[in-house]
């Protein structure tokens, strides 16, 4: 993070792309946390379905925080 008397030298669209990144970080942290528990109260030591939302979007993820930090954006 930048010093904050620093002049921000990246563009509003940059900045936008940042913070929509960390809500979809935070939103897919939250619901596969809600799914782990719901598999915990019904299954638990069962098969591990949340695995399989977690990959799936977890990959969506991975690919927009690349997009949006990767070394390639500026």
């Amino acid at each position: 993070m930048s010093h904050p008397d620093r002049y921000d030298d990246r563009s509003p669209a940059r900045r936008t792309a940042e913070v929509v990144f960390v809500r979809h970080a935070q939103v897919y942290g939250l619901v596969n946390a809600f799914l782990v528990a719901i598999w915990a109260v019904t299954d638990f030591g069962g098969y591990f379905w949340p695995i399989w939302p977690m990959l799936g979007w977890g990959l969506a993820v991975a690919l927009q925080g690349a997009a949006t930090y990767g070394r390639w954006r500026d």
